[in-house]
């Protein structure tokens, strides 16, 4: 997982109860749900899950610390190191999307991905504003490179016809931040300002954004900011803000790479989102730990709290449906169903006996070495 800093300002004037968040309107202030517990199950979120066992051959053999990046009724995509592997809804191997390389159609690293199954096709951002167009066959249908001369570290699909892309200008006296939108040429036909400063810049603590797509929209969180942006046209609106009270870095704290140690000691930093219809699943470093935590949008009520290990090493909510393992999502479709992967070698042999109530006759024994399982869970 990429170190992701976030800088968190301001402070709103009303009480916190423990282990709950403070909503106001779209608001949440997170700072008291850090002090305490609260334990929930994947039952009591989820109607059921099913599970699907990944195929594993030489050519579909997964590394470690893989993760499911995009879930559908035809096809799964898992992002294995700067490889996309494409399987079937089912299981079964297709193909593999990407050249790793310094040729032609080649990249060295693969800084995002987005999927839009309406054309089959997918968008990889490699840097230096190069990016790629990969249709499902893994063939490569184009590349581009996208106007300007600023610092490029995610791009998203918008629609059928824009690109959105996070701009970062560096300078002696400090950075300014734009999101840019793009035609499919590259063009670009929209900034919007979204941060600056004049605070002198430290690149050895350089962040990355966090950018995602729900329901048709890109959600963009600033590293220093508190807002959540929403892009579905030409502007962004902010759609939610994150308070974290007193334990929000400053930004020259985020920057200093000698106050590394007491920034995890000591603050916290919000580095990954995922949301349902009803719930943020927050990914948080505090307290030199990650916390997993999830909120209810309407109330703002905390409804899991807990430190937790990396979701690619099986951290997560305990996983009541399959004994001895846990589940945090990686990917939640605009349908509400929420995808993670589940080592093989985690399972218990209770766990591998349950397994039976939803993997086919064909795929027992499962052997130690085996791909990932596929967990499909159905929020309530």
């Amino acid at each position: 997982m990429r170190w992701i800093g976030f800088v968190f300002c301001g402070f709103l004037s009303v009480s916190c109860v423990e282990n709950s968040v403070v909503k106001q309107e779209k608001e949440l202030r997170i700072e008291a749900a850090l002090r305490s517990d609260k334990h929930l199950e994947l039952g009591d979120l989820t109607d059921s899950i099913d599970c699907v066992l990944l195929e594993t051959t030489d050519s579909s053999l997964l590394a470690n610390r893989s993760y499911l990046l995009y879930g559908d009724e035809k096809d799964l995509f898992v992002r294995s190191g700067d490889l996309l592997f494409r399987f079937r809804a089912d299981g079964r191997f297709l193909n593999k999307i990407g050249e790793v390389g310094n040729g032609p159609g080649e990249y060295e690293l693969l800084y995002s991905v987005s999927v839009d199954p309406k054309e089959e096709r997918l968008v990889f951002y490699v840097g230096q504003r190069r990016v790629q167009f990969w249709n499902y066959a893994g063939r490569l249908e184009k590349e581009l490179t996208l106007s300007g001369k600023g610092e490029i570290t995610n791009v998203q699909l918008l629609g059928q016809d824009k690109l959105v892309a996070e701009q970062r200008l560096y300078s002696d006296k400090g950075v300014e931040t734009t999101i840019q939108l793009f035609d499919l040429s590259g063009k670009c036909v929209k900034e919007i300002p979204i941060h600056r400063d004049e605070e002198s810049v430290n690149r050895t603590m350089m962040t990355v954004p966090l950018m995602y797509s729900r329901e048709g929209n890109v959600k963009y969180k600033d590293i220093h900011e508190k807002s959540l942006y929403a892009f579905s046209g030409t502007d962004g609106a902010v759609e939610w803000t994150f308070e974290l009270g007193e334990y929000a870095p400053s930004r020259e704290l985020l920057e200093d790479v000698n106050k590394k140690e007491t920034l995890l000691r000591e603050f916290a930093q919000l580095v990954d989102v995922r949301e349902s219809e009803n719930c943020f699943y927050l990914l948080m470093v505090y307290a030199k730990t990650l916390r997993g935590m999830i909120v209810d949008k309407k109330t703002g009520a905390v409804l899991f709290s807990e430190s937790i290990a990396m979701p690619q090493r099986g951290g997560g909510l305990k996983n009541n449906f399959i004994q001895n393992t846990a589940f945090w999502p990686t990917y939640i479709s605009d349908q509400n169903v929420a995808y993670a992967l589940l080592s093989v070698d985690r399972l218990s042999p209770t766990g591998k006996e349950e397994l039976r109530t939803y993997l086919s006759p064909s795929n027992f024994p499962i052997p130690e070495d085996s791909n990932p399982v596929v967990i499909k869970a159905y929020v309530k």
